[in-house]
C-alpha cells in the first residue's frame, strides 16, 4: 500500500489505497473548486505531523532520481503563492499545471511520468502549502482561508 491522496466530495484526502491514481477522476471530482479550499480541507483535517509525515512518504515513493529535484521543484511553485490570485484558481487548473511542470522537470532527467508520479508531484506541493499556511494566519488570509 502507498500513501496517496483520493477524492472525497470534491476534496483531495490522505489515506492509504492500493488503486491506482487516476488524474481524469480526480479532475471529474474537484473542478469548480478553489484551489485554497483544497489546502484549507488540508489544514482542518491534519495534524502538522501528518503534513510532515505526507510530503516525506510521499517523496519516499519517488525514484531515487526524482528525489533530488523535489526541493527546487516546491521553491518554484512557492514563488506562485505570492499571486494571491492563484489561490482563487480551480484546483483542477492549478492540476493541470503542476503536472505539466512536474512531466518537464522529470522528463529532463528521463524519467518516465505516469499518473501516480504527477499525483505524486502535486501532492507534494499541496502539502507543502498546507505545511508553510499552519501557523502563519496572515498567509491563510492571503489565500482566502479562514
Amino acid at each position: 500500500m502507498s500513501i496517496s491522496l483520493i477524492l472525497s466530495w470534491g476534496f483531495l484526502e490522505m489515506r492509504r489505497k492500493t488503486q491506482t491514481i487516476n488524474l481524469s477522476e480526480l479532475r471529474a471530482g474537484a473542478r469548480g473548486k478553489p484551489f485554497c479550499q483544497l489546502i484549507e480541507h488540508h489544514l482542518n483535517s491534519q495534524s502538522q505531523d501528518q503534513r510532515i509525515q505526507g510530503i516525506n512518504g510521499t517523496i519516499a515513493m519517488l525514484p531515487e532520481e526524482a528525489k533530488g529535484l523535489i526541493e527546487g521543484f516546491i521553491d518554484r511553485w512557492n514563488l506562485r503563492g505570492y499571486d494571491q490570485a492563484f489561490w482563487q484558481m480551480d484546483t483542477v487548473s492549478v492540476l493541470d499545471e503542476i503536472t505539466e511542470d512536474a512531466k518537464t522537470v522529470l522528463s529532463e532527467k528521463g524519467l518516465y511520468t505516469d499518473d501516480e508520479m504527477l499525483f505524486n508531484m502535486f501532492n507534494i506541493i499541496v502539502l507543502s502549502y498546507a505545511y508553510s499556511a499552519y501557523d502563519q494566519p496572515k498567509m491563510r488570509e492571503f489565500m482566502g482561508i479562514r
